[in-house]
């Protein structure tokens, strides 16, 4: 009997970030050993994604509440449309255009909201090696800018 589970996108934005907080001891104490850590996807993207499906933006960013905040986040810019055309796009649940394009639009939110000036904005329509190359340095700029080994949390 195959098994189904059916839950809602605020239960599944919950999910997620009690994910995250199950984990938060362990990144905090790995952090104030000075170890840096790098996620492909975080709080922020769990708060673009729910967003563009509709839920309230201040309500899912309340879920990360407590959570370590990230001193650097690199977005990788490029039009939904452009991206549509590349090998093996819409493999994935949410890989479509016009879903993409309402999760592009909340990541600017976040761009235009940086007052920490930690968001890099970059280029995406570069090879993947020039990308590699390029998130490389700013990860690396910001590890040797970093002097302090406090951790940062959402507030």
């Amino acid at each position: 009997m195959k098994k189904e589970i059916s839950l809602t996108d605020k239960e599944i934005h919950e999910l997620y970030a009690k994910n995250r907080h199950e984990v938060k001891d362990q990144l905090i104490e790995y952090l104030n050993q000075g170890v840096n850590i790098v996620c492909d996807r975080y709080s922020y993207s769990g708060v673009a994604y729910s967003a563009a499906k509709g839920l309230d933006r201040q309500w899912c960013k309340q879920a990360e509440i407590g959570l370590p905040s990230a001193d650097v986040v690199v977005y990788m810019d490029i039009d939904p449309r452009e991206a549509s055309q590349r090998e093996e796009y819409g493999n994935e649940r949410f890989e479509n255009v016009d879903f993409q394009l309402k999760v592009q639009q909340q990541f600017l939110k976040y761009l235009e909201e940086d007052s920490k000036n930690i968001w890099k904005k970059i280029n995406a329509k570069q090879s993947i090696e020039a990308l590699h190359q390029q998130i490389l340095q700013l990860v690396l700029q910001e590890i040797e800018q970093k002097s302090k080994t406090e951790v940062s949390f959402f507030e």
